[in-house]
């Protein structure tokens, strides 16, 4: 969305993804239920328009939030200068990169996270990595849980 809205061609992004999601997730003969993760919800263009029992959860809801990513716990821990404790996948494919339950690890392999402590059975006990990564989830991070 924001590639398109950069390169003058929003509304037609917008169009075009509201036709895909009602032909894959709506008109889809094949389809019991679908789940989409991972996906900003931009409610004022309607992109969801059409489909049939449509649930939008964001990182500010407590639905399963415990499973996914961080909690607001956690986030809180970290900005303290405590640790987190999180299982983590050492060898991440580009495939697995969208999903969110590699979160951490992605964020340790690629330096916003250290791991101070091998807990065993890929388990590690993760800070924040230093002062500018700090700054980085400060800015971020915890304005996505603030009211």
């Amino acid at each position: 969305m924001q590639a398109a809205y950069q390169n003058d061609c929003y509304d037609e992004m917008v169009d075009f993804l509201r036709s895909v999601f009602s032909s894959s997730l709506k008109t889809n003969d094949a389809l019991e239920k679908g789940i989409m993760t991972g996906c900003l919800r931009i409610s004022k263009e309607s992109i969801f328009t059409g489909l049939n029992n449509f649930s939008s959860y964001s990182i500010l809801d407590n639905i399963a939030n415990e499973y996914f990513g961080f909690t607001t716990t956690e986030v809180e821990q970290l900005m303290n200068g405590q640790s987190i404790i999180k299982d983590i996948k050492a060898e991440l494919t580009y495939r697995e990169m969208d999903n969110i339950n590699n979160i951490c690890s992605f964020l340790l392999l690629t330096g916003y996270l250290k791991a101070i402590n091998d807990l065993g059975n890929q388990r590690y006990e993760l800070v924040i990595s230093n002062r500018e990564v700090y700054e980085i989830y400060k800015q971020s991070f915890m304005s996505y849980f603030m009211p």
